[in-house]
């Protein structure tokens, strides 16, 4: 193992024993950060596609409105 690489997977060992968190517990949060991350990429580029067709037929400034408040709040 590499010097970095072994630090990293001591910290993790550590923050179990510290947290209390099983390894499955936090492979589980991590797939759910990586799951909500791609999500809101995915978002983005739909809110982008919206704005660029609005665009080109004319409609982008009622748009823009709803999109900032998406992204500011969230959709709820």
């Amino acid at each position: 193992m590499t010097a970095p690489f072994f630090q990293i997977y001591r910290m993790i060992q550590i923050s179990f024993l510290l947290l209390q968190i099983s390894p499955k517990d936090f492979l589980a949060a991590a797939a759910t950060r990586l799951k909500r991350g791609n999500t809101r990429k995915q978002a983005l580029i739909h809110m982008k596609e919206l704005l660029t067709a609005a665009t080109k037929v004319g409609g982008a400034t009622h748009l823009v409105a709803a999109v900032t408040s998406v992204l500011q709040s969230g959709p709820w």
